[in-house]
C-alpha cells in the first residue's frame, strides 16, 4: 500500500491529531474521526517542511501522549507485519 500524507494518515486509528494541519469541512461526512487502524502509530507527514514547519511542530508537542511518527517529504513509512521502519530518498 502506497499514501502519501492522507493515504498514511488515514492509516492510523484515528485523525483527530492532524486536523491542525488541514481543517474539517463543514460537510464533513463521518460521524467521528475513526479511521482504518492498519497500524498503531500516527504518521505525520511534512514534518518541519513549509508550509507546514511551524504546524507539524504543534501537534508533535501537543499530541506527546500519541506515538507519532513525524516524517519529512524525503521520508516514508515501511511497514512489514508489527514492525515499521523510515526510509528516507536522498
Amino acid at each position: 500500500m502506497i499514501g502519501e500524507s492522507a493515504g498514511a494518515i488515514i492509516c492510523a486509528p484515528t485523525i483527530s491529531y492532524i486536523e491542525r494541519m488541514d481543517k474539517k469541512s463543514k460537510d464533513y461526512s463521518q460521524e467521528d474521526d475513526a479511521e482504518l487502524h492498519l497500524i498503531s502509530f500516527y504518521v505525520l507527514p511534512h514534518y518541519l517542511t513549509a508550509p507546514f514547519k511551524k504546524t507539524t511542530a504543534m501537534i508533535l508537542s501537543e499530541f506527546s501522549d500519541l506515538n507519532l511518527c513525524p516524517i519529512n517529504n524525503q521520508q516514508a513509512v515501511v511497514v512489514e507485519g508489527q514492525s515499521s521502519k523510515i526510509i528516507c530518498s536522498d
